[in-house]
């Protein structure tokens, strides 16, 4: 078992893999791809059940809780204890003499303790104190000192073999359910990995224990610096007096959702905002006496849409749940319903339909074609509903008439493009150049095709239908 870093290069991708426990295999320095048939892809079983998820585990041999002094090739930049006060400073005392050291330590703003330091987090890892003005505010203007700061280290010839440590506190949560983060300094985090994706080796990322009440000093003084250059990991935490690093593991148990003992089931977004809050819940509703005009069924897949991400996350608005099309059997019949029989295989709109049961109108579904499958039937009635209405019974459009379709790779847009091409429509269509083998395959004239991102497409399909359009 290998876990493997790849690094596009101008030539190929670097491969750098290790064993499970972090130990170095093998090193690639240029590996160049040739194309292979599809079948090759396919993998095996054995392979393809083994699914892997991220964790915040130990690193051998690291603790914040160890006792020693601070070595001299870590120089600490920033904070209340630092040797220097920016980057800026320490570039001067490099100039005048001072040897360069082996780490840079940058303290960024809250980082600093837990004890009414300037915008630490509260004792409770749940405030953000000394800041008054909103935490976008205060998010940018970290974030614009930050960059000067990694900016000043990477053109300084002084420094370039040195590695910057970049400290926070509370950025991350290492552990489920989510503990409070400090989205400022989430947003450090955010803005050193894109700098450690840009130059390899140079940044580490150290979040402190929100909770560990000792001043900044104190925890760097206890952590042994030479193992950050040697361990060979760029992200790191201190939380319970270990040092955690994030890794690769198999799912097991914990990490599945338990479905109810008994009774209809519904996925649940919990308490909202993440998607680690899914939870199954009982759904009695859907065992209740069928109300006239409506089914019950025996639910086999569902369609996710943008709208269910936004639901899961907590970002859309107003009261919303998971689920609005899909497919299934019938296994009852309400009052009033004709052109349905238990048994039938059936796709349609379906609100709440992420369970086992559901209960929808019985006017919104429809029989699936024989040749389709339930996942097949399950893609199909949100878009192309919506692109029917839209070219159907909004504009009317018949066969002959040209119809232009933006974003015609998209789900709705491919949806379009067939039923106007059904109804006889000569077809034009936009999408990014890179999809634009999706609106070839689905019968687009290549000079009906031009980019979605930008204006080109007036001037090319005026020409291409003799300015009229």
């Amino acid at each position: 078992v290998l876990h493997a870093r790849l690094r596009r290069g101008a030539e190929g991708v670097r491969v750098e893999a290790v064993d499970p426990a972090g130990r170095p295999v093998v090193t690639v320095e240029s590996l160049a791809f040739r194309p292979i048939n599809q079948e090759s892809l396919a993998g095996s079983p054995s392979s393809a059940a083994r699914l892997l998820r991220m964790r915040w585990a130990p690193v051998p041999g690291l603790t914040a809780d160890s006792v020693g002094d601070p070595a001299p090739e870590w120089v600490l930049v920033g904070g209340d204890a630092g040797d220097h006060a920016d980057l800026a400073s320490l570039n001067q005392a490099l100039e005048s003499g001072v040897a360069a050291p082996s780490m840079v330590v940058l303290s960024c703003p809250g980082a600093s303790g837990a004890s009414g330091a300037s915008g630490a987090l509260g004792a409770d890892g749940g405030t953000y104190a000394g800041y008054e003005e909103p935490e976008a505010d205060r998010a940018e203007a970290i974030l614009v000192r930050l960059l000067t700061e990694v900016q000043a280290f990477l053109v300084s010839p002084h420094l370039a073999d040195a590695r910057l440590l970049v400290l926070t506190r509370g950025a991350v949560t290492t552990e489920a359910p989510a503990a409070t983060v400090d989205p400022a300094m989430s947003a450090i985090w955010g803005m050193i990995r894109s700098a450690q994706t840009e130059h390899p080796d140079r940044f580490v990322l150290l979040d402190l224990d929100p909770r560990d009440t000792r001043a900044q000093d104190d925890i760097l003084r206890a952590l042994p610096p030479a193992a950050f250059l040697t361990a060979g990991l760029d992200q790191l935490a201190t939380r319970d007096g270990e040092v955690v690093a994030p890794a690769l593991a198999e799912l097991d148990d914990t990490d599945r959702l338990r479905l109810p003992a008994n009774g209809p089931w519904q996925l649940s977004t919990g308490s909202g905002g993440t998607l680690t809050e899914l939870a199954t819940i009982a759904h009695p509703r859907a065992a209740e006496t069928l109300p006239p005009g409506t089914v019950r069924l025996s639910m086999r897949a569902n369609g996710l849409n943008f709208r269910d991400v936004l639901i899961a996350l907590g970002m859309y608005p107003g009261e919303a749940t998971l689920g609005s099309e899909g497919s299934g059997v019938v296994t009852e019949i309400g009052p009033d319903v004709t052109g349905l029989t238990v048994g039938d295989r059936v796709m349609g709109l379906i609100p709440e339909s992420f369970g086992d049961v559901v209960v929808a109108d019985a006017r919104t579904v429809a029989p699936i074609p024989e040749e389709w499958s339930f996942a097949e039937a399950a893609s199909v009635p949100v878009a192309f509903l919506t692109a029917r209405y839209a070219l159907g019974d909004l504009a009317g459009l018949c066969a002959g008439e040209r119809v232009l379709v933006h974003a015609g790779a998209g789900g709705v847009g491919m949806a379009a493009v067939q039923l106007a091409r059904h109804l006889g429509a000569e077809v034009f269509a936009t999408a990014h150049p890179s999809k634009w083998g999706v609106l070839r395959e689905l019968g687009v004239a290549e000079d009906h095709v031009a980019s979605s991102r930008d204006l080109g497409f007036r001037a090319a399909f005026l020409e291409v239908t003799g300015g009229a359009g």
